[in-house]
């Protein structure tokens, strides 16, 4: 049993880094993008609506871990 426990956690973990390094890349492709065509950006290098875009969608992935976590733990 702690065998297929730590397998899902592992599942888990891998579905949370695997969807957070496509968040990271995606962050990095639109600063490329938003300099290169020269718009109007915050200090962070993104418009208000992709940093705004990314915050949701990183929350929503640590929330998705947490909750796959605690149904693999009952």
């Amino acid at each position: 049993m702690k065998e297929g426990l730590a397998k899902k956690l592992a599942m888990i973990d891998l579905e949370y880094t695997t969807q957070k390094n496509k968040l990271d890349k995606q962050e990095t492709d639109w600063k490329r993008e938003n300099k290169e065509a020269g718009i109007s950006v915050n200090e962070n290098g993104l418009t208000t609506e992709q940093f705004d875009a990314l915050n949701k969608a990183r929350q929503q992935n640590a929330e998705n871990q947490k909750k796959a976590t605690a149904k693999a733990l009952k």
